[in-house]
């Protein structure tokens, strides 16, 4: 593989999620289970076990202002 997609839209839509401290990352079942870092650590992971391919974080919407 050339390329991973490594994590998938991880930024939530919910206004709340970006209030009172959060982060605005989805609460989705990685992040309850392991809090904001599953993303470093799936990023690191992936990289060694092929650490040629380009790998990505892919999220819609991030052209737009906000």
């Amino acid at each position: 593989m050339a390329e991973w997609d490594v994590i998938n839209e991880p930024m939530s839509d919910d206004d709340p999620d970006y209030t009172n401290g959060h982060l605005g990352l989805r609460p989705d079942l990685w992040f309850k289970a392991m809090g904001e870092q599953y993303i470093d650590l799936a990023l690191r992971e992936t990289h060694k076990v092929d650490p040629a391919a380009k790998l990505f974080i892919n999220e819609y919407g991030i052209e737009e202002s906000g």
